[in-house]
């Protein structure tokens, strides 16, 4: 989607939002403007978000775990790819349970 947006949690360990961003200046220069960070967002706000959202993204290689739970409670569409870990087939393990195709 060329007018797409990725929206990502801040909140994240000292260092790691400042690292990630450099990366996509770095990488994806070109198309970095259209990742947005938000600050902590309370659980209003970030049940708000995941409802807005025409896909969320699991976290790879772990699973998004309690976010998971939340995404599929409020019907958004959730993409994710099984891990070779156990922590990374959460997800993929709640979608084979609710018998949501890949």
């Amino acid at each position: 989607d060329r007018r797409g947006i990725v929206v990502l949690l801040g909140g994240l360990a000292a260092g790691v939002q400042r690292r990630l961003q450099a990366r996509h200046q770095k990488s994806i220069a070109d198309i970095a403007n259209r990742i947005l960070w938000t600050k902590w967002l309370s659980e209003v706000d970030f049940n708000s978000l995941t409802a807005a959202a025409d896909v969320v993204l699991d976290t790879f290689p772990m699973s998004a775990g309690t976010s998971a739970f939340t995404t599929f409670g409020l019907g958004a569409p959730l993409l994710t790819l099984r891990g070779s870990a156990n922590r990374g087939r959460m997800t993929a393990a709640c979608c084979d349970i609710l018998a949501m195709p890949e």
